[in-house]
């Protein structure tokens, strides 16, 4: 039994070997310019037969590193959408509305509110809500695009909590 699970971990450690062997020459390749590397080359021959002794799970985890490797190399450009979508995500609250916003919370805190103020209160709470919950929207769509989590875009985008929130 101890044997069968050491020959399994000396298999595993082999594909890791393999899979960084890959990795590396991947990389290699990708520093020299693509239209360097011959399909027929030695080296173009040496990653497909690398990759050719891969399982699916060890393909699938070239696969990802591949991908990253492929992204930073691409230039950092947005896409008309993204940079639709922040453009929308940083418009602020107008400077009038969070001014008087606060004024009038200041108020409530003190229990100096009238009931006007109340009420005006309550309009400028739901045009804030409102504002928030575009944002949010827009902050989701652009985690789906980006394909990461919402907390992720977030602290990417290193997104504070808006001066309103309590």
């Amino acid at each position: 039994m101890a044997s069968k699970f050491l020959m399994r971990i000396q298999v595993n450690q082999q594909h890791i070997l393999q899979i960084q062997k890959v990795v590396y020459l991947l990389e290699s390749s990708l520093k020299t310019p693509i239209m360097n590397i011959q399909p027929h080359s030695q080296q173009f021959s040496t990653i497909v037969q690398t990759i050719g002794q891969l399982d699916l799970t060890e393909l699938d985890q070239l696969m990802d590193t591949i991908v990253n490797i492929r992204k930073q190399k691409l230039p950092n450009v947005l896409s008309v959408v993204e940079s639709a979508l922040l453009r929308k995500i940083n418009i602020p609250i107008p400077v009038e509305i969070q001014a008087r916003y606060d004024i009038i919370r200041a108020k409530l805190q003190k229990e100096e509110l009238l009931e006007c103020e109340h009420e005006e209160l309550l309009e400028l709470t739901a045009y804030i809500e409102h504002h928030d919950a575009n944002r949010l929207g827009y902050l989701i769509e652009l985690a789906h695009l980006r394909n990461v989590l919402l907390p992720q875009l977030i602290k990417d985008l290193e997104i504070n909590p808006a001066p309103h929130v309590v």
